[in-house]
């Protein structure tokens, strides 16, 4: 009746909005924008990209289940491209509208998507260019917390599609720079990076050596943590999402091979670190943070939010019965 109908009227919009936005985006110059001001036709793009930015999310919000994935492919692949461009200036304005319609694809409609996310590595350039950089023009604070915080819930929804193999190049690359500078900030934010970006689901995750690579974050983490609330509050979320993912077998890749022994010593980590946090003052009934190591600043951002508690018990229930 009139609600199919609608339906296909908004599937048939949502297509011919993305093709529009594709010409315009293509029209300001794509990757690499500086975000100075540029010729009339660029200013002109720009414009029609902002005004499509309302169209695309309002389209996506209503379109339900008629939404094509083909569309929607098409439009996450543009939404990406706007996001991780590297870019200031009035373009950051373009890029949170889009990284906003991103994030509402990947999570409304994340079972229609057959798409490969771009290469992790471009997700953590557009954090070092944004959130591990020190606020300056006239972009201030506000406008770069704001896209860097829907940078990492980018990052979150996109891991299960990255390409295959990503797991132990990121293991790799980014487990590698945070044991070889364990003991500075340098370390500490690679260990973050790993943290938000280590696939537990989907092709990318994948691999022949989750038991080394859970091996390495546990002995990493047993030598360089040193009281740091950071580094635990990191570790502890980062295991319980792949003792998570391990236990539940979910869809796609998943971690597996990993030994009961890796999850005894584990869980013993874990409770060490959530005894530590407790740190309750004689006299008192409230606990404070345990350790005062503090990141760097420009690797807040990156900080895993809730509590050492909280993660932990997301570990212990995925683990019982599985650590000897």
């Amino acid at each position: 009746g009139r609600s199919a109908r609608a339906d296909d009227g908004s599937a048939d919009a949502l297509a011919a909005a993305v093709a529009a936005a594709r010409d315009a985006w293509d029209g300001v110059g794509g990757r690499g924008l500086d975000g100075q001001a540029g010729a009339a036709g660029s200013a002109t793009g720009e414009r029609v990209l902002l005004a499509l930015s309302s169209e695309l999310k309002y389209l996506v919000e209503i379109g339900g289940e008629a939404l094509r994935g083909g569309d929607l492919d098409a439009l996450c692949s543009l939404c990406y491209e706007v996001v991780l461009a590297r870019a200031a200036g009035r373009i950051r304005f373009l890029q949170i509208r889009y990284a906003g319609i991103l994030v509402e694809v990947l999570r409304r409609r994340a079972e229609a998507l057959t798409l490969v996310a771009p290469c992790w590595r471009a997700m953590v350039a557009a954090l070092r260019a944004v959130a591990l950089q020190p606020v300056g023009g006239f972009e201030g604070v506000s406008l770069t917390g704001q896209f860097s915080t829907t940078l990492l819930s980018i990052i979150k929804h996109s891991r299960r599609w990255f390409a295959a193999g990503a797991c132990d190049e990121i293991v790799d690359e980014l487990l590698g720079a945070a044991e070889r500078t364990r003991q500075t900030g340098d370390g500490m934010e690679a260990f973050l990076l790993l943290g938000a970006l280590l696939p537990t689901r989907g092709a990318g995750a994948v691999s022949s050596r989750w038991d080394s690579h859970v091996a390495r974050v546990l002995a990493l983490w047993r030598s360089a943590s040193a009281g740091s609330q950071t580094w635990d509050n990191c570790a502890v979320a980062l295991l319980g999402r792949i003792a998570k993912a391990s236990a539940l077998r979910v869809t796609g890749g998943h971690p597996h091979g990993i030994a009961a022994d890796t999850w005894g010593r584990c869980v013993q980590l874990v409770c060490n670190a959530s005894l530590s946090a407790l740190k309750l003052p004689i006299g008192g009934a409230s606990g404070g943070g345990g350790g005062s190591r503090a990141a760097p600043k420009s690797a807040m951002v990156l900080a895993t939010r809730g509590s050492v508690q909280g993660n932990a018990a997301k570990v212990l229930v995925y683990t019982l019965g599985r650590a000897g």
